[in-house]
């Protein structure tokens, strides 16, 4: 097999290359930003903790608790409206 003309420098300068590995659809950058997201949002909360401990404000306990409650309650509800309308069997009984 030959090359054409304008082939033939890139033919006796390149070396035979691997193929490279395999890179998913969204890049490296989606894992490391979750991962660089949850040490974030734990140094955080580690920094916040000893202060909200040592003068708590009943307020924003109460409004913490009721997001966190609201949002858990959510997804369970979405969870059960979801396997009702697709008729799924409860698993696990």
């Amino acid at each position: 097999m030959t090359l054409p003309e304008t082939h033939l420098h890139y033919r006796a300068t390149t070396r035979p290359c691997e193929v490279p590995p395999e890179v998913p659809p969204w890049g490296w950058t989606a894992p490391w930003g979750n991962f660089a997201s949850l040490v974030t949002t734990y140094v955080n909360a580690s920094g916040a903790l000893g202060p909200c401990l040592a003068h708590p404000r009943p307020l924003l306990v109460g409004a913490a608790m009721t997001a966190a409650t609201a949002v858990c309650g959510a997804s369970f509800l979405l969870g059960h409206a979801a396997g009702t309308t697709l008729r799924l069997d409860r698993g696990g009984r």
